[in-house]
């Protein structure tokens, strides 16, 4: 499928096989935040195909995205926050929207929208 990296290649008797998952759409510029209203920012998404990146800002520090990747509708990313501390969000995506969970230590639910 031209420069589409296959998720996965398999040979089955003799014969290549190839996967392809497709991705959910992402690129562009999203607004996230929690329920409480306590984390708000905005969160830069590049994309070719499977492989994503970016940015993300909050409180007005902007910093690369880590280990960021998508499989389908799930996206997962990690940052670190303003107390030097690895935390993780894991999303799934549907359209102009997404929804999951900031991996803390409280599982805090996140909502985004596509602006």
């Amino acid at each position: 499928m031209g420069d589409w990296e296959p998720d996965q290649a398999l040979k089955i008797e003799q014969r290549d096989g190839y996967v392809w998952i497709v991705p959910a759409s992402v690129g562009g510029e999203w607004a996230l935040k929690d329920d409480s209203g306590s984390l708000s920012g905005t969160l830069n998404l590049t994309q070719r195909y499977q492989r994503v990146g970016g940015t993300l800002a909050l409180a007005g520090k902007t910093q690369p995205l880590l280990g960021a990747s998508i499989d389908g509708d799930k996206l997962s990313f990690s940052y670190i926050d303003s107390e030097n501390r690895l935390q993780t969000l894991r999303m799934n995506v549907v359209g102009s929207s997404m929804t999951g969970t900031l991996t803390d230590f409280r599982k805090t639910p996140i909502t985004g929208s596509k602006r």
